[in-house]
């Protein structure tokens, strides 16, 4: 599967999406009774995504037609490919994340602002959805949604992506 070539005409909207606190949470974890513990990193990574928070994002996405960027840590442990067969296991094939952000070793905001460098197509509005806030002040101010890690991602935080995003 390449969800990320057939997904690069996607609309001018973006989402830099973590993973770890969005995706999946401390609630999930109790509702599931705990983590699942597994042979491979892989599988437990499938375990590892919430599929009423995964559901939530995707009907957000594909709606208003908006690309993704992985700026989440897991970049560090699969390829692109391999975090779109995740999400299809999950119920989510043909996911439309375009790229990853660079790992630079720095705060998440520099390497989103050093991904905008290197891209050669101009995007009108951006999102970013993390439940940590290492980014630069004018992201924190017009382009972050703070998510918890407690909760993860809820419809609360759709409505504050579609202010984000200018989506009426």
């Amino acid at each position: 599967m390449t969800c990320r070539y057939v997904r690069i005409i996607m609309g001018s909207k973006l989402l830099f999406l973590d993973l770890d606190g969005v995706l999946n949470s401390v609630d999930f974890y109790k509702r599931r009774g705990g983590m699942v513990s597994h042979k491979s990193v892989f599988d437990r990574h499938v375990d590892d995504l919430d599929p009423i928070a995964v559901d939530l994002l995707k009907e957000f996405v594909l709606e208003y037609n908006i690309s993704i960027v992985i700026s989440s840590t897991w970049r560090k442990l699969f390829t692109i490919d391999e975090i779109c067969e995740l999400f299809a296991l999950v119920g989510w094939e043909n996911i439309p994340i375009i790229d990853y952000t660079p790992i630079l070793y720095t705060i998440r905001g520099e390497e989103i602002q050093a991904w905008f460098k290197m891209c050669k197509r101009q995007y009108d509005e951006y999102v970013i959805i993390d439940d940590d806030a290492d980014f630069l002040p004018s992201q924190l101010e017009y382009n972050f949604v703070h998510i918890s890690g407690t909760t993860g991602l809820l419809p609360k935080h759709i409505k504050q992506m579609k202010e984000r995003l200018r989506i009426k």
